[in-house]
């Protein structure tokens, strides 16, 4: 992307040393001294120094450097993270985020299996799903690796053995943590919505808050939030009734206050 340079106004064009009524004109190869004496310019061209009456000359003009364009990510810079971290790509962009701290693997591992049984596995419930545990999926040129995902059997997809599932899910869950809360809930929620997904839940395991949107035309509507261990039913898992008392994780204050601290650095 090219920047336009901001030219002066006539008579003060350029950087110019001196008496104002030297000036360099439109065209031409010739500007006047204080006398009105015909001058001839050093030489000829932009980036030319040009001599204008005694001991005076024109500023250099260095062409801008241009600016890189910045190189989206792809799929191999994932696949050369360092090990124990979260890599995605987010709007082109690749993305290392620590691996979650306990009380997020605590409801996210629960959740799984409390929709996998009746959901995926037909368990006491309905069925009719594929839902995987932080699946790599790939979104256009992004790649994101929400907590959970499902689609529907009825679709009839087949996924990959290796790399991103290419599907757009129907169902996504994201469990929130300190360093990934604020893309959940702003940039990889708007690209779920643009990307065709219908349901979205959004978790705070410590405050211990589900909240379940629904894509409709004009983008998501919350169509309702959890607070604490109630028995709900939520879509598009409304089939039956949750207990989310079951997943809301409890800890005890640790022995060594030095080693909360650390851990809540690392999530920062």
């Amino acid at each position: 992307m090219t920047h336009p340079i901001a030219h002066p106004e006539r008579g003060q064009r350029g950087h110019w040393v001196g008496s104002p009524r030297y000036e360099l004109p439109d065209s031409g190869q010739r500007v006047s001294d204080r006398a009105g004496t015909a001058q001839p310019l050093a030489g000829s061209g932009a980036s030319r120094r040009a001599r204008i009456g005694p001991g005076r000359y024109t500023a250099p003009m260095v062409p801008p450097t241009p600016v890189p364009e910045r190189k989206p990510a792809s799929y191999q810079d994932i696949v050369d993270a360092p090990e124990g971290l979260t890599a995605e790509i987010i709007d082109g962009e690749l993305v290392l985020s620590p691996r979650p701290a306990n009380p997020h693997v605590d409801f996210a591992s629960g959740m799984g299996i409390l929709v996998g049984g009746p959901f995926r596995f037909g368990i006491g419930g309905p069925g009719g799903w594929i839902i995987y545990h932080e699946p790599e999926v790939a979104l256009g040129d992004d790649v994101f690796v929400p907590d959970l995902a499902g689609w529907r059997v009825d679709r009839g997809l087949r996924f990959p053995k290796t790399g991103p599932h290419p599907h757009v899910p129907d169902w996504v869950c994201e469990v929130h943590s300190p360093s990934t809360v604020g893309r959940d809930r702003t940039i990889k929620s708007d690209i779920y919505f643009a990307n065709g997904v219908r349901h979205l839940w959004l978790v705070d395991p410590l405050e211990q808050v589900l909240e379940v949107y629904r894509a409709t035309d004009d983008g998501w509507n919350r169509i309702a939030a959890h607070l604490g261990p109630k028995v709900v039913r939520a879509e598009p898992f409304d089939a039956i009734e949750l207990d989310l008392g079951l997943l809301w994780p409890t800890y005890d204050e640790p022995d060594d206050p030095g080693a909360a601290s650390a851990a809540e650095a690392a999530e920062e």
